[in-house]
């Protein structure tokens, strides 16, 4: 009898702690995803940043756009991708013109070196902003 009073005891009491560590684990659970919704959200929130599109820069002007455009004939020149007799030769036209209803400037270059005379234009392509767009010898 004694015996089963001590196990009766014995089993309360462990089944007093298991509740008591079952309780602790939920509770110690909630205050942790209730102190990572506090901790970590501010620290996203802060200004400087966007997840939007980007702002468009500035326009530059025409002459900007004729710099850029010699820069990108040199890159393309070292890359192999044109002739080397592109360097070095001034600007045709710089103008801008509108591709998918978007303005772009439009830098051209002649080249009467070149002997094949569908290749002796080359056109080089910016966004309003100045980025490299593309460069071809058709102009579109």
């Amino acid at each position: 009898m004694e015996n089963e009073n001590i196990l009766n005891i014995v089993t309360n009491h462990y089944i007093k702690i298991q509740i008591y560590l079952e309780n602790v684990m939920k509770y110690s659970t909630i205050a942790l995803l209730f102190s990572m919704l506090f901790f970590v959200t501010p620290a996203l929130a802060g200004s400087g940043h966007s997840h939007g599109p980007s702002k468009e820069q500035p326009p530059v002007s025409s002459e900007v756009a004729a710099s850029r455009a010699l820069e990108v004939v040199k890159a393309l020149a070292t890359d192999g991708k044109i002739e080397a007799t592109w360097v070095g030769l001034k600007e045709n036209k710089v103008e801008q013109k509108i591709f998918n209803e978007r303005p772009e400037w439009v830098v051209s270059y002649k080249n009467k070196e070149i002997s094949d005379v569908a290749k002796q234009t080359l056109y080089i392509f910016f966004t309003l902003s100045g980025e490299y767009i593309a460069a071809n010898y058709s102009g579109s």
